[in-house]
């Protein structure tokens, strides 16, 4: 027998399967998805991923196949519907396999080779000359086996991999290899009582308390955690010990679930009831699913209308059918909140949580825990899409409209795409749901790609607070130059009063955008990077938001010398400080990626203003998706500027996504709310739509006319190399090679191949980027993605470049 093995490496060269010899002992355990490890190359066993398994193989005589040298059986392993969905992902992105495959393994478990050396006692030591350095090796493994990096403490580097390497060259040393996982099965030791218990208290004497306390805990717990013992009933280990010796109990050791804490819900949702409207949307959804009709829907519905409900309905649909449930939510910060409401009703017992907040030993159990089917519900951000089940009964993408569903990262994946192929593969249903679809997505469901379903009125019955616009110029010419419009400034002057609480939205994070010299101009930048620095007056430095670089602001300009920085722009920080000043007895939290770092932040924060610990919440975007407070009346947007001039053709959507979208954060309590948005563009388009339909329609108007998605896909190739003149010289290289096999297929017609230039953030990182942009009819997007993998191919031999391709690019910077 023999399996045809993808190895866990990402590059290039060994993007495809390599044949080897399953032993007649692992037979057996061999099946296709198995982690196994095999020899490769002359760097020891490598990790890989069965792809298939034959009786035979297709090499000739003279090739010798090697043989798996070990199976993995901790569970960690994938379904050929998996393998299937990777293949998918391979074919639409042209990303490797390797990584492909990694999306659906969880965090951590890739092993990691370690080198044990060991002095080899047969060897004649008088019969050679040993230098200095490897004297000293040798005299420590004379005390036994080590680890390469305990070995040599006082050696360079290099010098010891010199020395280690000619011991093993004459024989002086043995090398074996050993592997270790970065996140390992957690135990924990169970107490069982094995023996007679009552007969052997008979036997303790009166005056051992300790002992009389464990053998009556004992007696109602029969089998318990020894730590929960020791807690419980305060005593030391040697009782226990005692009690094990005597064989009254024996100790068991077993996996220990590692689960994250999941936050209370504040409102018990075990009894909602849908409404008239929500009813008749979850039966249209069934009835037409049951008949075959669609099993893709897409449910536009305004900001608090109860999407929430019919998705836990629908989950319950599901999980009767003895199926599973996957919600996935764009934002980490939305997790708590939505993950405490179905708790509430469904219970913690059943739910898995798939994100980055929590830690790799919970996310390795977690996912083990779904594999072994002891969660029917899984909740996360976009990786939840990959969670280890096959029984899929329905997949919900909350908030679709988010570019966080987008990967930026290989394998450029659409949450969406994966969502569908893994539904399709399990019959089941497949639910997208906005107030705000992306123009594509809307296009789509009118072009019956999917079924529109709209839910028209929010749960309440409450309206859905309209954007009140300041023109923040004529603030200007009132002598104004605060953070805050006098219609703003009375508002939350008024919200205050009345113990209401407000949401003040702005997309920048830090204290300033910029600093810069008042005296010659010259503005702090990133050393690394085509931008400029951030100011964190918290932290008193300056960072960048692409690479981290960070520093600290010079007492003098690096230019002139002038003494006189000035901070330009506002970040949240700076609104949360200038807030304090204007209101001082308000409670002010922050809501941004510097305040939520840490495990629990989000949960924290989150509590607060539930429990309206929290008068003022200044945000970034994590505030504007679907968090719910019922006590936020107000909400005000800052500097809508910043979103509807960014060099992207999706700008105006994602601002009036981004706006409406934060707007429904008001009023979804039984008290009214209002949104003031300030901006100096008040006559924008994106600002003076009466609805989203009148939005899109003045949208895709414009779309179709300069060829934007959907009615041509955008695909961006991005060219990195540390050198300026090999990244230049490789893009336009590209281009003519794209040029030619272009023309050759006759897609001169259905394409726009544009000439490589320098990407709009020319330099991310100390990494030079050119970029190319072809506009493509989506009929045609195949026969150009052989072009582009055989563009890969051609130049596969550059060392000093790399290119990343993007074939449904939403993000050209």
């Amino acid at each position: 027998m023999y399996a045809e093995i993808i190895i866990l490496r990402n590059a290039s060269e060994i993007d495809r399967t390599f044949t080897y010899e399953i032993p007649s002992n692992f037979i057996s355990r061999v099946k296709i998805g198995s982690r196994v490890l095999v020899s490769f190359g002359t760097s020891g066993y490598i990790e890989g991923i069965v792809w298939a398994i034959s009786e035979s193989h297709l090499h000739g005589e003279e090739v010798k196949i090697k043989k798996i040298h070990y199976v993995f059986q901790d569970g960690i392993n994938l379904s050929e519907n998996m393998l299937a969905c990777v293949q998918a992902i391979v074919d639409d992105t042209l990303c490797a396999y390797a990584e492909a495959i990694q999306l659906f393994l969880p965090s951590g478990t890739l092993v990691t080779q370690k080198r044990y050396y060991s002095k080899n006692l047969a060897f004649d030591f008088e019969a050679h000359q040993i230098k200095k350095n490897e004297q000293e090796i040798l005299n420590e493994l004379q005390s036994g086996e080590k680890e390469f990096s305990s070995i040599g403490a006082a050696l360079k580097e290099s010098t010891k991999k010199n020395a280690l390497n000619r011991l093993l060259a004459l024989g002086a040393i043995e090398l074996e290899y050993g592997y270790e996982q970065n996140v390992k099965e957690r135990k924990v030791e169970w107490l069982v009582v094995s023996g007679d218990l009552i007969q052997y208290i008979e036997s303790i004497p009166k005056s051992h308390s300790a002992k009389l306390k464990l053998a009556k805990y004992l007696v109602e717990n029969p089998v318990v955690k020894r730590l929960e013992v020791q807690d419980a009933l305060k005593i030391p280990k040697s009782v226990i010990d005692g009690f094990v010796s005597s064989g009254v109990i024996e100790i068991e050791e077993k996996d220990d679930l590692r689960m994250p804490i999941f936050m209370k819900s504040k409102f018990d949702k075990s009894g909602v009831k849908l409404n008239d409207q929500q009813k008749m949307i979850y039966d249209e959804i069934i009835s037409r699913y049951e008949s075959n009709q669609s099993n893709d829907f897409l449910v536009h519905g305004v900001t608090g209308s109860g999407k929430t409900e019919v998705y836990a309905e629908l989950i319950k649909y599901v999980l009767d059918q003895g199926k599973k449930a996957i919600l996935v939510v764009p934002e980490i910060s939305l997790t708590p909140q939505i993950v405490a409401r179905f708790a509430s009703r469904f219970g913690e017992e059943r739910i898995a949580l798939m994100h980055s907040k929590i830690s790799a030993g919970e996310r390795y159990d977690q996912w083990k825990g779904i594999r072994e089917g002891k969660f029917d519900i899984i909740i996360g951000a976009r990786s939840a899409v990959f969670a280890p089940c096959d029984d899929i009964g329905v997949i919900i993408i909350d908030e679709s409209h988010e570019t966080a569903y987008r990967s930026e990262k290989r394998p450029k994946y659409a949450t969406y795409e994966v969502a569908k192929f893994r539904v399709n593969q399990s019959q089941g249903l497949l639910v997208s749901g906005s107030a705000t679809p992306s123009i594509k997505e809307y296009y789509e469901a009118l072009n019956e790609k999917k079924h529109l379903i709209k839910l028209n009125q929010r749960f309440n019955d409450m309206q859905v607070p309209k954007l009140e616009v300041i023109d923040m110029r004529q603030e200007l010419t009132k002598g104004n130059k605060s953070i805050l419009s006098e219609r703003l400034y009375e508002a939350m002057r008024e919200r205050l009063e009345k113990k209401e609480q407000i949401i003040i939205f702005l997309n920048r994070k830090g204290h300033s955008t910029f600093v810069s010299c008042r005296s010659c101009g010259f503005t702090l930048a990133c050393p690394n990077c085509d931008v400029t620095l951030t100011y964190f007056k918290g932290a008193k430095t300056v960072k960048c938001n692409y690479c981290n670089y960070e520093t600290y602001v010079p007492k003098i300009c690096p230019k002139c010398e002038s003494k006189y920085f000035k901070f330009f722009g506002v970040g949240t920080e700076k609104v949360e400080e200038q807030l304090a000043e204007i209101f001082p007895e308000a409670r002010i939290t922050r809501m941004d990626k510097t305040t939520t770092s840490k495990k629990g932040s989000v949960e924290r924060i989150i509590s607060e203003v539930e429990a309206e610990e929290t008068d003022i919440l200044i945000g970034t975007q994590m505030v504007a998706k679907g968090l719910d407070f019922r006590k936020v009346t107000l909400i005000g947007i800052l500097s809508a500027d910043l979103l509807l001039n960014l060099p992207q053709y999706q700008a105006a959507e994602r601002a009036y996504q981004l706006f409406n979208q934060v707007a429904g954060r008001a009023g979804r309590g039984e008290l009214e709310g209002e949104v003031i948005l300030q901006t100096y563009s008040p006559d924008h388009y994106a600002l003076n739509q009466e609805n989203y339909e009148s939005f899109y329609e003045y949208e895709i108007a414009y779309r179709k006319a300069l060829k934007y998605p959907p009615f041509y896909q955008l695909i961006n190739l991005v060219f990195s190399s540390s050198k300026a003149e090999d990244v230049e010289n490789y893009a336009k290289r590209s281009h003519v090679y794209l040029s030619k096999k272009l023309l050759k297929k006759g897609l001169q017609n259905d394409i726009e191949l544009y000439p490589a230039n320098p990407a709009l953030l020319k330099k991310i990182d100390n990494v030079y980027r050119w970029q190319i942009l072809i506009k493509v009819k989506p009929e045609s997007v195949n026969d150009i993605k052989s072009a582009l993998k055989s563009l890969e191919e051609h130049f596969a031999g550059v060392r000093n470049c790399k290119i990343s391709m993007d074939l449904d690019a939403t993000n050209i910077l």
